[in-house]
C-alpha cells in the first residue's frame, strides 16, 4: 500500500512533532523537532520487499519480549533495542533514522470456559485448534513510530498506511505448516484392495475373546479372514500375547481392526502390517459387516493408536526431557541453549547442537561473528557467516535459556485439575538459519524431515565456501582426513597408490539375527491398565534395544581392513588380471564423524536395525586402521596409461537383483561399487540412503584412472556460451557435480556477487593443509540418535559431553543424562585424545 501525500518524492518532513524524548519520564520536557522523518529515510511501499520483523536480524530476540523489535522503515530489517542494541548498529551503518517498534501483547482470556478449553486436546496435531501447542489466547501488535537519529517517538497520523501494512504484511520467514503439524491418517492400496475370504461371523463384543487365549480385551480383528487376535505383548510383560502379530507372520494379511475403537460412525484404529502404519478403510462398516459387525451398535472403549501417540508424544516429545523411561532434571544457562523444533526440523537442531560444541566453532563465531555480524554490509538474512554467528549467540550467550514455568494441555476427558507444571525455556528459533541453509537444495528447503547426516555433510560444503571468502579458519579441517587405496596386480606385483579426502566415515552395520520386533505403531495397552502399566508408555525406545543382539563395530570397519579381489586391465600385463586392493587411513582428524547405516531389507521392504553397536565409550584404538609406508623397491604401474582401465566391475546376480526392483540399472551399479559388491540387500540400503541424489544419473568413473579435472571444459564452454563468467560457470559446475543444466539454474538462483565472491575466494592459494598430530585414539565426544521405527520418519535427538557429564539436547528441552544410549546412536562424533580443538 502506498502512502497517500501530496508529493511522495518529497524529501520535506512528513512530521515534525514529537511528544517526549525516548525513555525520558518527564512530563513537562520540551518539544524536540524532528526532520528525519522524510521519504529519503522511509519507503513509499512494501510491495517488492522482503519484511524481516518477526524478529532482530542479528540475534532471538523477537515482538514477544518486552521491547519488542524495531524495524527500519527503509530497508525493512529488524533489529533489538536493548542488550546488544542491533537497532542503533543498523543506524549507524546505515544511517536509516526511522523505525517502527512492533512488540505483540498477550490479550487473556480468562473465563473458566477460555481456560478449560485451553488446556484440552482433541486432535494429533500441533500448532492447530484443539492440537498441542496451539495458543488460544489473543495477540495484539502494539507499535511507536521512532527516530533513532533525535531519539525520540514521533507521530505515526502522516505514515498511518504504512505502519498498518507493515502490521498485516507477511514475515519473509513465516512459511505455510512451518510450525503446525497434523496427523493425516489416509487409506492405503491394502484397504482399497482388500479382499475378504468367508468367515465365521464374530461374537458380541463383551463375549469375543482370542482365538488363541482368554484375552477378551486389546482384540485384533483379521479384515481378510476374521480371526480375533490379541495385541503385541509388551516388554514389561503387559499388553497381550501377540496373537493378532502371530496371525499376520503366518497368513501374510495385511489388515487388522481393533475391536474395541469401532464406532457408530463407522470408524476405528486400522493398522497395516505391510505398510506398517495406521490407514483409513473408507469402506470400513460393509467390511465389518462381512463378518457380521453392525458398526451402527458398537461403542468405542479403548484408545486408538493415533490416541496412545498422541499421549506419548504429550508426554515424551513436547513435554518432559525422558530418557529410558526416566525423567530428566532441565538444565538452563550458556551453552545449555535448545533449538524449538520448527517442524520436522529436529535432524538440523541436532547437527548444529553438536557442531556447536567444539572449540573451533566458538572461536570463529562468538567474538568474530559478532564482530561481522555488526560490519557485514550484506544482509544477514543472505549471509552464511552472519547466521552461523546468530547462532553462536543463541547458543552461547544464555539469553534464551532462562527458567520458566508453564501449564502443560491434557487430553480431552482429563480433568483440567489435572494439568501438571513445566519447567522450560524459550530456546532459540533458527528461521533465516534453516532457509539460509536450505536454499536451492531440492530437500533441505522444505519442511520434510530429513537425513542428520546428509545435512551435516551439506553443512561442511557451505561452511568451507563461507569462512574462506570471509577470511576466517577453516572449520571443515578438523573432519577431514586422507583415505588411501592400494592396487597390487597379482601377476607383475605393480601397485598404483590413489587417495581421497574425506569429512565423515560410512559404516555398514548387519543384522546380528533376530530380536527385531515387528509391532505395531502404538503401544497397544488395556484402558484398564494400572498407572505404573501407562508409565512404560512414556519409556523412550532406546530402552529397548539394549535387549536386541549387538552389533560388532569392529566388524562394520571390515571394508578399512580387509583385502579383496578385484579384476582390472593391468597396463603394465596388458591384460586383464587380478588385483589385491586394500583402502586405509592415510591421516585421521581431529573428529572422525562415523554414521552407521542402521537400514536393512527384509523381502526387500526397508527396515530399521535398533540393535546395539558395542563399540566404547573412551580409548577407540583405530591404529590398525592405518595405511602401511610404501614397500621399497615397489613398482608403480604407469600413470599415463591407466586411463584405458575399465568401468569398476558388478555382480551380475546382484545388479539382476536390484533392477528387479524398478531401479535404473547405472542407479544400481553405483550401490555396488559403492557397497564393495558385498550383497544386494547392502546394495539396496545404500540406494535407499541415496535415492535422490544426482550422481546416481552420472556415469560410474573409471577405477585405476589418473585423476581427472574437477569439471570438463566443454561443460565450462557451454555454461560460458549463456554469457557467464568461465570462473562463475566454474563454481556452479562443481558445486552440481558438473551438470549443466543444474548448473544454469545454480547460477540464476545465485547472488552474482556471492558466486565471484566464492570464485575468488576458491582462487586464492589454501596454505598448508592441516595435519592432525597424536596417536588415532578417540573418545566419543557426542552423538545423534534417531528415534523411531520408520526409515522414512521418526526425531533426532543428541548427546553431548561436557567434563564428566553427558547433556541430552532434544529440540528445545536441554537435560543432564545420567545414562546416555550412545550404543544406539546413529551419528558419532569421536575427538581424538588430547585435541585441544
Amino acid at each position: 500500500l502506498d502512502i497517500k501525500s501530496q508529493s511522495i518524492f518529497s524529501t520535506e518532513p512528513i512530521g515534525r512533532y514529537c511528544g517526549k524524548k525516548l525513555n525520558s519520564s518527564s512530563q513537562s520536557e520540551e518539544d524536540i523537532m524532528c526532520d528525519h522523518l522524510n521519504f529519503d529515510n522511509i519507503q513509499t511501499s512494501l510491495q517488492g520487499h522482503s519484511i524481516y520483523k518477526d524478529e532482530c536480524m542479528r540475534c532471538f530476540v523477537d515482538q514477544k519480549s518486552e521491547q519488542g523489535v524495531d524495524v527500519c522503515l527503509k530497508c525493512f530489517q529488524g533489529g533489538c533495542s536493548t542488550g546488544l542494541n542491533h537497532s542503533a548498529k543498523h543506524f549507524e551503518k546505515t544511517s536509516h533514522p526511522i523505525v517502527l517498534n512492533m512488540r505483540q501483547v498477550c490479550i487473556k482470556d480468562e473465563s473458566t470456559e477460555a481456560a478449560e478449553k485451553k488446556n484440552k486436546i482433541t486432535k494429533v496435531a500441533i500448532g492447530k485448534p484443539g492440537g498441542i501447542d496451539f495458543e488460544e489466547d489473543r495477540w495484539e501488535c502494539w507499535t511507536v513510530l521512532k527516530c533513532l537519529a533525535c531519539n525520540i517517538e514521533l507521530d505515526k497520523t502522516a505514515v498511518a498506511e504504512l505502519v498498518d501494512s507493515l502490521v498485516i504484511a507477511q514475515s519473509a520467514f513465516l512459511q505455510s505448516g512451518v510450525d503446525e503439524w497434523e496427523m493425516e491418517i489416509k487409506p492405503c492400496p491394502h484397504t482399497k484392495g482388500l479382499v475378504q475370504m468367508p468367515g465365521d461371523h464374530i461374537s458380541a463384543k463383551g463375549l469375543a475373546s482370542c482365538k488363541d487365549c482368554s484375552l477378551s480385551s486389546n482384540l485384533w480383528l483379521c479384515m481378510t479372514c476374521g480371526n480375533l487376535g490379541c495385541g503385541r505383548k509388551n516388554y514389561d510383560g503387559s499388553g497381550g500375547n501377540n496373537h493378532g502379530v502371530d496371525h499376520n507372520k503366518a497368513t501374510g494379511h495385511p489388515l487388522a481392526c481393533k475391536m474395541g475403537t469401532i464406532t457408530p460412525e463407522g470408524k476405528a484404529s486400522i493398522h497395516c502390517y505391510a505398510c506398517d502404519e495406521e490407514v483409513i478403510d473408507e469402506v470400513l462398516a460393509d467390511h465389518l459387516h462381512h463378518f457380521g459387525i453392525d458398526v451402527a451398535r458398537q461403542v468405542k472403549t479403548e484408545k486408538t493408536i493415533a490416541e496412545m501417540e498422541l499421549q506419548f508424544n504429550l508426554n515424551l516429545t513436547l513435554s518432559k526431557a525422558v530418557e529410558k523411561g526416566r525423567i530428566l532434571v532441565p538444565q538452563f544457562g550458556p551453552g545449555l541453549t535448545g533449538i524449538r523444533n520448527l517442524g520436522n526440523s529436529c535432524y538440523m537442531n541436532s547437527v548444529v547442537q553438536s557442531l556447536y560444541d567444539i572449540q573451533t566453532f566458538k572461536d570463529n563465531y562468538s567474538d568474530k561473528g559478532l564482530d561481522h555480524l555488526n560490519t557485514c554490509p550484506k544482509n544477514p538474512a543472505d549471509c552464511h557467516v552472519c547466521q552461523f554467528a546468530k547462532i553462536a549467540h543463541g547458543l552461547y550467550s544464555g539469553a534464551y535459556s532462562a527458567k520458566k514455568e508453564r501449564t502443560l494441555p491434557v487430553p480431552e476427558g482429563e480433568d483440567p485439575a489435572n494439568a501438571e507444571t513445566e519447567i522450560y525455556q524459550d530456546g532459540i528459533t533458527p528461521r533465516s538459519f534453516k532457509t539460509l541453509m536450505g536454499k536451492g537444495h531440492p530437500e533441505f528447503s522444505r519442511s520434510t524431515q530429513q537425513d542428520a547426516y546428509e545435512y551435516l555433510q551439506h553443512l561442511f560444503s557451505i561452511l568451507k565456501k563461507a569462512e574462506k571468502t570471509a577470511g576466517l579458519p577453516d572449520s571443515t579441517r578438523l573432519f577431514q582426513y586422507d583415505l588411501e587405496t592400494k592396487l597390487q596386480c597379482q601377476k607383475c606385483q605393480g601397485v598404483r597408490y590413489s587417495k581421497s579426502d574425506a569429512s565423515g566415515l560410512l559404516v555398514f552395520t548387519k543384522d546380528p539375527g533376530n530380536g527385531q520386533d515387528d509391532k505395531e505403531e502404538g503401544m497397544e495397552t488395556d484402558e484398564e491398565a494400572t498407572k505404573e502399566e501407562k508409565k512404560e508408555e512414556k519409556k523412550d525406545e532406546v530402552e529397548d534395544f539394549e535387549k536386541l543382539p549387538p552389533i560388532d563395530f569392529w566388524e562394520c570397519l571390515k571394508p578399512y581392513t580387509d583385502e579383496e579381489t578385484v579384476t582390472y586391465q593391468c597396463p603394465t600385463c596388458k591384460e586383464e588380471t587380478t588385483f589385491s586392493k586394500i583402502m586405509k587411513f592415510k591421516s585421521f582428524p581431529e573428529y572422525l564423524i562415523i554414521c552407521t547405516q542402521r537400514f536393512t531389507f527384509t523381502d526387500w521392504v526397508p527396515k530399521k536395525l535398533s540393535n546395539p553397536l558395542n563399540i566404547p565409550e573412551d580409548n577407540i584404538d583405530f591404529s590398525t586402521l592405518k595405511a602401511a609406508e610404501s614397500k621399497e623397491g615397489e613398482i608403480l604401474l604407469p600413470e599415463e596409461e591407466l586411463a584405458a582401465a575399465k568401468e569398476p566391475e558388478v555382480n551380475p546376480e546382484f545388479l539382476t537383483q536390484l533392477e528387479a526392483t524398478g531401479f535404473p540399472t547405472l542407479a544400481c551399479k553405483h550401490a555396488l561399487v559403492n557397497t564393495g559388491n558385498s550383497s544386494a540387500e547392502d546394495a539396496m540400503n545404500w540406494l535407499m540412503q541415496h535415492i535422490e541424489d544426482p550422481m546416481l544419473t552420472q556415469p560410474l568413473a573409471k577405477q585405476g584412472g589418473a585423476p581427472a579435472d574437477d569439471v570438463s571444459a566443454e561443460s565450462i564452454a557451454m555454461v560460458c556460451s549463456m554469457g557467464f563468467e568461465e570462473k562463475v560457470a566454474r563454481i556452479a559446475l562443481k558445486n552440481t557435480d558438473g551438470n549443466v543444466e543444474r548448473a544454469v539454474d545454480y547460477l540464476f538462483s545465485h547472488d552474482p556477487s556471492e558466486l565471484l565472491a566464492e570464485a575468488d575466494a576458491e582462487a586464492k592459494p589454501t596454505g598448508e593443509k592441516f595435519v592432525s598430530e597424536g596417536a588415532p585414539i578417540y573418545e566419543i565426544k557426542s552423538f545423534i540418535t534417531h528415534l523411531g521405527k520408520s526409515v522414512g520418519s521418526g526425531h533426532y535427538v543428541c548427546h553431548i559431553k561436557r567434563g564428566d557429564e553427558w547433556v541430552y539436547f532434544n529440540d528445545d528441552k536441554v537435560a543432564t543424562s545420567s545414562d546416555p544410549p550412545y550404543r544406539g546412536a546413529y551419528v558419532y562424533f569421536l575427538r581424538k585424545k588430547g585435541s585441544k580443538y
